[in-house]
């Protein structure tokens, strides 16, 4: 699986990379473990044509400027799958971005996932997902409900990255002009 992506970074100052801290210390005996690439999403699918696609992508992603991107609260998707993140708060820069970024690269993409589709694009950070146990989200839960989850992550790059056989990398990567 590929995925056009945006890395961030969870411990964006002090208080951040204590809060992330502290929960891996009390909740790793629960099952949880920090994502090892904390990132959201533009676009996910099975493979890309990447010698295609990438130059394209350059010439489009190169114009943009880095931008802020924003979160509040925490969500949790529900189901087989299940996943806790935070939402980011959608802006008409990010989603004009999104819908850019969908049309380009649609064409060049196998088995694009359509929970990414403009219309149905809800831009998240997972933070548990895999060894995703009901424990492991109320110790973190424990620790984070009464807190204000708001955090602001600098956008410097487009990345493509991968997951296949539990490993996970970056492909390539787009810088963003300086704001």
């Amino acid at each position: 699986m590929l995925a056009i992506a945006s890395l961030v970074s969870l411990n964006t100052g002090p208080r951040s990379k204590a809060l992330w801290d502290s929960i891996e210390d009390r909740c790793s005996a629960f099952g949880y473990t920090r994502t090892r690439i904390p990132h959201f999403s533009w676009q996910v699918a099975k493979d890309y044509d990447l010698q295609s696609m990438l130059p394209t992508m350059e010439d489009l992603v190169s114009t943009w400027k880095e931008f802020s991107i924003n979160t509040a609260g925490l969500g949790l998707f529900t189901g087989e799958y299940p996943v806790l993140y935070l939402p980011i708060i959608k802006t008409q820069n990010l989603l004009e971005k999104h819908k850019e970024l969908w049309n380009l690269c649609s064409s060049f993409g196998t088995e694009i996932s359509s929970m990414y589709e403009p219309e149905n694009w809800l831009p998240h950070i997972t933070l548990v997902h895999q060894g995703f146990s009901l424990d492991s989200v109320t110790c973190i839960i424990k620790d984070l409900y009464l807190q204000k989850i708001s955090f602001e992550f600098l956008v410097k790059k487009i990345e493509i990255i991968f997951q296949e056989n539990g490993n996970e990398g970056i492909k390539a990567e787009i810088l963003l002009q300086k704001g």
